[in-house]
């Protein structure tokens, strides 16, 4: 048997004095006298609370001997505290940082409700609904919500302090809306175009989507006089004035007040562009403009770029048989054959490149 009273002698564990003999982060369990007990589960326990008290502590609590290994995994206990309050840490700051923006989102969807409400009634916008699609559990269902709902729905989007008007709405907006909102305010006002109002729905749909949403302020030049058209506009909100100029003997210009007109919702200017993208399948120089147009107020309004519309013109020129004259239908036609003529000799290129011919020839 072992002689536990000279044991206690030489390694006292009641009163230790680490110059007898230093335990070092094992005193709590020979003090404790968990190392003699046959329990499993105060073992656990024990362990359990001994890891947790020094975790939260950051192993302040842990006073090492000088063996190595010992200091060293002190030292992990120490660092594997700290991160976990740093994790715990960012996740509290997260979680305030969210509730902060949500409780700022929230007043602001109320602030911009009453903007949003008067937008959408100078629109004619304020009862339409429109088809969303909704994912979930592996099932899509279809919608139908309120344009109103679907701009506060996106409203985060918009930054701090900016107005409510067609460019900043537009750009909130997903893609699919975009194209919505611009059907709704522009398809009206495409169809007063003498040069389109023959279009079929699906034509006037494609030019929608090219259309750009603008906004004027006051006392702005739009299109000035002299200076080559590079656009039509479509006034959606606000108003604008058009006029010309007199030129005097002497290089002095004047109004000429018989010419003045106002462009108002619903209103376009620059369909002689139209002329132009019919004239040609080319890239002609763009007309000059013979009126100038100035924002009266704060406009709204969509314009369709003279690149676009040539874009749209050469590709479904068909459409405009109507609008070209036999000359200039003449040269569309060319141009349709050469266009069909090159892209045939390409693919008949890429073919033999690819050692596919006769597997092409075959097919065709």
């Amino acid at each position: 048997m072992i002689n536990t009273t000279h044991v206690q002698e030489l390694c006292p564990t009641k009163d230790a004095d680490p110059k007898i003999f230093d335990f070092g982060i094992y005193l709590y369990a020979v003090q404790s006298n968990v190392t003699c007990s046959s329990l499993l589960s105060q073992k656990i326990s024990l362990s359990f609370w001994w890891a947790l008290r020094n975790l939260s502590s950051f192993g302040s609590n842990l006073y090492t001997s000088k063996d190595t290994l010992e200091i060293l995994f002190s030292v992990v206990i120490s660092i594997c505290g700290m991160a976990l309050f740093l994790v715990y840490l960012n996740a509290r700051v997260q979680e305030s940082q969210s509730g902060s923006n949500q409780h700022k989102l929230k007043e602001k969807k109320q602030m911009m409700k009453p903007n949003i409400d008067l937008w959408l009634s100078k629109n004619d916008l304020s009862h339409v609904k429109i088809t969303t699609k909704n994912s979930k559990d592996l099932k899509t269902t279809m919608k139908k919500k309120t344009l109103k709902t679907v701009i506060i729905e996106n409203i985060d989007k918009l930054e701090e302090n900016k107005d409510i008007d067609l460019q900043n709405i537009i750009n909130v907006l997903p893609i699919k809306f975009k194209k919505n909102i611009t059907r709704l305010l522009c398809l009206a006002s495409l169809t007063k175009v003498p040069t389109l109002a023959n279009l079929n729905a699906k034509m006037l749909k494609l030019i929608c989507e090219h259309l750009k949403p603008v906004i004027y302020t006051e006392d702005n030049y739009i299109v000035q006089e002299g200076k080559p058209l590079g656009m039509m506009l479509f006034i959606t909100q606000g108003l604008a004035w058009s006029y010309t100029t007199e030129h005097i003997n002497g290089g002095q210009t004047s109004l000429d007040s018989s010419s003045n007109e106002w462009l108002k919702k619903g209103d376009f200017y620059g369909e002689v562009l139209l002329n132009w993208a019919f004239k040609s399948p080319s890239f002609s120089a763009l007309p000059i403009s013979t009126r100038t147009v100035m924002s009266q107020e704060k406009v709204e309004a969509f314009t369709l770029r003279a690149s676009d519309l040539k874009s749209i013109v050469c590709k479904f020129w068909w459409h405009f048989t109507r609008e070209l004259e036999q000359v200039e239908l003449e040269q569309w036609e060319n141009a349709a054959a050469s266009s069909i003529q090159g892209a045939w000799r390409n693919r008949l290129a890429k073919a033999r490149r690819s050692n596919r011919w006769d597997k092409f020839t075959a097919h065709y």
